[in-house]
């Protein structure tokens, strides 16, 4: 894609990802004039002040905003939002990414890690969750190794809350070493220092449906479960795999993913934290056999540098048009 040459819409752009998502643009040598940074509901001007008191102004989410763009890259996950933007480019026009798909699109879920040249249907693209892609190009390097069903532990770090789920995590730090109560009003409960099981969340309903589509493995059973976390931005996923024989496949696996530039080769004594991967633009992936038949498998990155908005936009510069 010819940086020179394409508009980008954003909606919801206000969104933790959707900045991360402008971040590699600019990066990736996007300018400010290509970029449409707009709300995430229909109509209205929308402020975003970060803590350092700055603020930026995004375009109401309006129709005429979107005339001249190439791209359409949804962020909101509001209703009406989503519904009007379909209906505004519906039959020609701009080409949908959908950053808070729920369900696939006719083209099933994008696999921005592939080189095979997506097909767009009417409904646009659905883009897939960041742990989901990475975990089935996993899979790809085991081909024909893999037995039984595959079961995931993700952990969640609070800046899926937003920006503000970020700073309220400092300040319960803040307030618990000062023995002051700690707020909730964004994180719903302590979150630092503490962890606790939030079924569905972050995607992880998703998680299986995802792995199955992108990894090319209809049958596959998956399964996984997930943890909120006091960790600021990265993510981390513990996976156990079956596998026909765990210690010679753990060792093939792992030369295979020090010849494959998606991954940080991870050359540590000890395993890998959240804290390892922090301002780092890959993931990190350790692995091991537990024992002869099962396969551990774990994996960390930063949700701002490696998550679901920075995999977007590399894989929308690397687009033709």
């Amino acid at each position: 894609m010819s940086a020179e040459l394409v508009r980008i819409a954003v909606i919801g752009a206000g969104d933790l990802q959707a900045k991360a998502f402008l971040d590699a643009l600019k990066e990736g040598g996007c300018t400010a004039a290509q970029v449409i940074p707009m709300g995430a509901q229909l109509g209205a001007v929308e402020l975003d002040i970060s803590e350092d008191t700055t603020a930026e102004v995004f375009l109401p989410l309006e129709k005429e905003h979107l005339d001249g763009s190439h791209w359409v890259v949804l962020f909101s996950r509001d209703g009406q939002a989503r519904e009007a933007v379909r209906k505004w480019i519906l039959g020609g026009g701009p080409i949908l990414l959908d950053m808070a798909a729920e369900t696939d699109s006719a083209s099933g879920w994008l696999d921005p890690l592939s080189s095979k040249v997506q097909e767009v249907g009417e409904g646009g693209l659905s883009f897939p969750e960041a742990h989901a892609v990475y975990v089935s190009r996993i899979l790809g390097h085991l081909s024909g190794r893999m037995l039984g069903p595959l079961s995931a532990q993700l952990m969640l770090p609070a800046s899926r809350f937003g920006e503000q789920g970020v700073l309220e995590l400092y300040q319960q730090a803040v307030s618990l070493l000062t023995f002051k109560p700690a707020p909730t009003e964004v994180l719903t409960r302590q979150t630092a220092f503490n962890c606790w099981p939030e079924p569905g969340a972050g995607g992880a309903d998703l998680f299986p449906a995802q792995v199955r589509s992108l990894a090319a493995l209809p049958q596959l059973r998956a399964s996984c479960v997930a943890l909120q976390t006091g960790s600021f931005h990265s993510t981390a996923l513990s996976i156990t795999l079956e596998m026909s024989e765990a210690t010679e496949a753990g060792t093939a696996l792992s030369e295979a993913l020090a010849g494959d530039e998606t991954f940080r080769t991870w050359t540590g004594e000890t395993w890998p934290s959240v804290m390892d991967v922090a301002g780092e633009d890959r993931p990190v992936v350790a692995v091991s056999a537990l024992d002869p038949l099962t396969l551990w498998i774990w994996i960390v990155f930063d949700n701002a540098k490696a998550g679901k908005g920075a995999l977007a936009a590399r894989w929308l510069m690397g687009q033709p048009r």
